[in-house]
């Protein structure tokens, strides 16, 4: 676990990057909630048609894992297979989720919420286990006026 708040700073800068290479958006920080990006199209592209795309999401999830950010886990999860079941931009992506990105969560809770979820798309979102009632404050220094793009 990984608790000095300037690594966790830096480590939150670079999701935001790597979700910007993706096409989505972090909208708020605490509870993992995402959005498309204005680009997601040219962007999922990307993810559709390149497999080490898909493997970067792999090693992404299970490194939040590792720096005690499981927490964002869950809303990552369920907005791609919201992405990837209802509106099929990224239908060719259904097994890497299934196989490779759903079983990095490592709470049973979590697990059985998203598979529960991903038969269901239409449903109500899973709220995971691990979502604290009183997020804790995280604020975000931007190393570069060149990551402006990826505020809020």
């Amino acid at each position: 676990m990984i608790k000095a708040p300037d690594i966790m700073r830096r480590i939150l800068i670079s999701y935001r990057i790597m979700l910007g290479y993706f096409g989505v958006l972090l909208v708020d920080e605490n509870s993992g909630r995402l959005e498309r990006s204005n680009v997601y199209v040219e962007r999922y592209e990307t993810i559709r048609s390149k497999k080490n795309n898909r493997m970067r999401i792999t090693r992404m999830l299970k490194f939040l894992g590792e720096v005690d950010l499981e927490r964002l886990k869950l809303p990552f999860l369920v907005f791609f297979a919201r992405e990837i079941c209802m509106s099929e931009l990224l239908a060719d992506c259904r097994v890497f989720l299934e196989r490779s990105w759903i079983p990095t969560l490592r709470r049973d809770e979590d697990l059985a919420s998203c598979q529960r979820f991903l038969r269901d798309p239409s449903g109500p979102e899973p709220a995971s286990v691990l979502t604290p009632s009183v997020p804790p404050r995280v604020e975000v220094v931007y190393l570069s006026s060149d990551l402006s793009r990826y505020r809020k």
